[in-house]
């Protein structure tokens, strides 16, 4: 209907009983998984940031040096501040590279109108941003404070 121009026939009575019907069936329950989901991402970003930070400020390390292998060599406390934090940016890693790979599938299925929507730039920069952070505490590699600007 909305792909010939009809968008007013989806007002009727039998359309809007139909979509009610789809939303109650499976489309509010994708929704509340899609966001908890990335309420989990966010919480898990948020928990590693502030693990990092604590680890920063409570160690003698300047930020520059935190990685798992500083963390490791560094002190018996901070062994086991390096077990959370590969953990938490383990986990990053695996949702950033399960939200690239939904992204795809919205650009096969959207085409040229998924890069018209605000929103999907920004989830690209979100999830490379998050990337970068992760792998920059997992490996040691020469990105500096890459905590510091989220």
């Amino acid at each position: 209907m909305i792909a010939y121009g009809r968008e007013d026939l989806l007002s009727q009575e039998l359309c809007v009983k139909y979509l009610e019907t789809k939303w109650s069936s499976y489309g509010m329950y994708f929704h509340i998984l899609n966001m908890s989901f990335y309420l989990m991402f966010l919480s898990l970003i948020t928990a590693n940031s502030l693990k990092v930070i604590d680890v920063t400020h409570s160690s003698n390390l300047s930020a520059h040096d935190v990685t798992v292998y500083t963390l490791i060599n560094s002190s018996p406390e901070a062994k086991s501040h390096a077990k959370i934090v590969s953990a938490l940016s383990g986990a990053i890693i695996v949702f950033v590279v399960l939200n690239i790979i939904k992204e795809f599938y919205q650009i096969y299925h959207q085409r040229f109108r998924y890069f018209t929507e605000f929103i999907n730039i920004f989830e690209w920069i979100l999830y490379s941003a998050s990337g970068v952070m992760s792998i920059s505490f997992l490996f040691e590699m020469d990105i500096h404070c890459s905590y510091l600007y989220i």
